[in-house]
């Protein structure tokens, strides 16, 4: 037996095969129309997809439960549903807190919206709660810190926005959302959040037609900028500039984001020119910085897209990506499941 083991490990040593890091395995498609800027949240092991757009000026308010253990997607509402719950949307915003599932905000195909609405799994039934106190804006940010969830960013006609609000479910109707001061960087739509040790960083997004290239994190008190994401001198000071040489594609909006095993991930979504992302970045908090193991990452195993639907499994060690977008007729209804760490060979 020892014998064996040796003549094993001496083989993996010496084997000139090539792999890159991280695993995409195909899964079950999304059971609905092929759709993109579907609303999202995970309660255990029970993702939620609500709303959406096809790009035929057609917005979704069907709603679709997945099982992460079973691999199985199961129609909560259809689009002609009567019951009580929100009107068809896009690019809106969820968020799960305290057992609960919500949405906020989103785009109807003509105006901005602000409305916000609660998901009981229990009863499968939603109600209205608080809207959102701020302007009226799709394509906002969400993370959850212990018992609160924060809104912030996304646009509308005037533009980008900054603004953060908290959303507190234990208070009464009508004091559910405070505003939240302290955080000065970039206005920005469809940027990403990740959650590790109840510190929240908020990368990407676009300001207008310009990649956000700032990065901050935010413990649920103070806000703290980050290091720049950029190789361009003028936007780092001292020692930022021994570690951005490959940074330029990292600034991505409408892209996926997960904490795994105590890092951040970052993935698909697009460049504010237009460019497709295929690749991911991995981020470890302990050195502020992002690694693309030397360019071996695995990229994705479908095809590039924006405002995908993702979220991770309860044990934190498996992403999930499904449905999304390319350009303005090209959506997709195909379903992934990421293992960071497998191999895939080259």
């Amino acid at each position: 037996m020892l014998l064996s083991l040796l003549v094993l490990l001496s083989t993996a040593c010496t084997s000139s095969t090539e792999y890159t890091l991280g695993y995409w395995h195909q899964r079950s498609d999304f059971d609905g129309k092929s759709r993109a800027g579907a609303a999202f949240f995970t309660i255990e092991d029970m993702g939620y997809i609500f709303g959406g757009g096809n790009g035929k000026n057609q917005r979704f308010k069907s709603m679709y439960s997945y099982d992460i253990n079973k691999d199985f997607f199961t129609e909560l509402f259809s689009e002609t549903s009567t019951a009580t719950m929100p009107s068809p949307r896009e690019l809106a915003t969820g968020f799960a807190v305290g057992g609960k599932g919500y949405i906020t905000c989103g785009y109807d195909g003509v105006n901005p919206l602000n409305d916000t609405w609660e998901y009981t799994p229990s009863s499968n039934s939603w109600r209205r709660v608080d809207d959102f106190p701020g302007d009226i804006r799709y394509g906002a940010l969400s993370f959850t810190i212990d018992n609160y969830a924060y809104v912030g960013c996304g646009y509308n006609d005037d533009g980008s926005l900054k603004d953060f609000y908290r959303y507190d479910p234990n208070q009464a109707d009508g004091s559910h959302w405070t505003k939240i001061e302290g955080y000065g960087g970039s206005k920005r739509a469809m940027g990403m959040a990740f959650v590790i040790n109840k510190v929240a960083y908020i990368v990407g997004g676009k300001n207008n037609n310009s990649d956000c290239k700032d990065m901050w994190k935010f413990d649920g008190t103070t806000w703290t900028r980050l290091r720049y994401i950029t190789n361009d001198d003028d936007l780092v000071e001292g020692t930022d500039k021994s570690f951005n040489d490959d940074y330029t594609s990292i600034v991505r909006y409408g892209g996926i984001a997960f904490a795994l095993n105590g890092k951040g991930y970052i993935g698909l979504g697009a460049a504010a020119s237009g460019s497709y992302r295929s690749n991911y970045w991995i981020y470890d908090p302990t050195t502020d910085l992002w690694s693309n193991n030397d360019g071996d990452v695995t990229d994705f195993a479908g095809s590039t897209r924006i405002n995908s639907v993702y979220f991770t499994n309860k044990a934190g060690n498996l992403g999930f990506v499904t449905t999304g977008g390319s350009g303005s007729s090209s959506f997709f209804d195909d379903t992934y499941q990421f293992s960071p760490d497998e191999y895939k060979e080259k």
